[in-house]
């Protein structure tokens, strides 16, 4: 796995920062204690993350080198993630397990997030699922992996949305360490009865062409082995536009979050 380029010495990379602590709102949606998430250096990579088809003679030839019990576990996880998708995702509630784009920083929580503005929309258009919203800012792929036992056990959700990682990028953490926690987020997900759907990240390309790009592959190389749902790129037509970012540059404004409902709605419409 790449870690970021030797020349990353002249990159100021944030300290980190402990999450705060979620709790479920009367109103079924999960209002957090927000904190201003890690400074990011300026710039944001334009590339865009396509998931790419697996080789099915390929992955023949693969799962006959994996011992019995591991390829039943992965037929077992790729038929329930089949299935998931095929079958649509119940009426049970929708869990948004990501970080600060999510948790509504530096907004009205209950009205101008794109995860407020996702409840609103399902309930007029007459979709009877229910929004937890169990995003804090400044949590990571980490902090999402020991979190979300305990959602799964209380909520029961049909559609678990994951966008996290990009605290791990900024802070230099492993691929290889986004890549495992994403992929035990997923396995757990479908495991549990929900349908996993993937938020892509992008990180600032002065934190290294390979590092950069190797980062933003995994979200689309995970939603193809896996087969299921991705939202190519959550800040897709909001990044790099001033006009629809708050004055941190760094988070959305409420312009912003709508365009990212946008990104997803495109996305979570084919489970509903």
């Amino acid at each position: 796995s790449s870690r970021p380029a030797s020349s990353a010495r002249s990159v100021d990379l944030p300290a980190p920062e402990g999450p705060t602590t979620a709790a479920v709102s009367p109103r079924f949606t999960v209002r957090l204690a927000l904190f201003r998430i890690v400074n990011s250096p300026s710039g944001l990579v334009t590339f865009l993350v396509k998931a790419r088809a697996v080789n099915s003679e390929f992955r023949s030839i693969m799962l006959s080198t994996v011992p019995t019990p591991y390829r039943v576990a992965s037929l077992f996880i790729a038929c329930a993630a089949a299935w998931c998708v095929a079958h649509g995702a119940g009426n049970g509630p929708i869990v948004v397990l990501g970080d600060s784009l999510s948790s509504g920083y530096g907004l009205d929580q209950d009205e101008q997030s794109w995860v407020a503005m996702l409840q609103q929309r399902l309930r007029g258009e007459g979709y009877g699922h229910d929004v937890v919203n169990a995003s804090i800012s400044g949590d990571t792929t980490s902090g999402g992996l020991a979190r979300l036992p305990a959602l799964l056990e209380t909520h029961r959700p049909s559609i678990v949305i994951l966008e996290l990682g990009g605290n791990d990028g900024l802070r230099g953490q492993p691929v290889a360490n986004l890549r495992g926690n994403l992929q035990q987020m997923i396995e757990m997900t479908l495991a549990g009865g929900a349908t996993p759907v993937l938020a892509g990240m992008q990180i600032p390309p002065n934190y290294g062409p390979a590092y950069a790009g190797e980062f933003a592959r995994t979200y689309g190389e995970l939603a193809a082995q896996f087969n299921v749902p991705m939202v190519n790129f959550l800040l897709e037509d909001v990044a790099l536009d001033p006009g629809l970012m708050q004055s941190d540059g760094i988070h959305p404004n409420a312009g912003g979050n709508a365009v990212m409902l946008e990104n997803v709605w495109a996305v979570l419409t084919e489970l509903l």
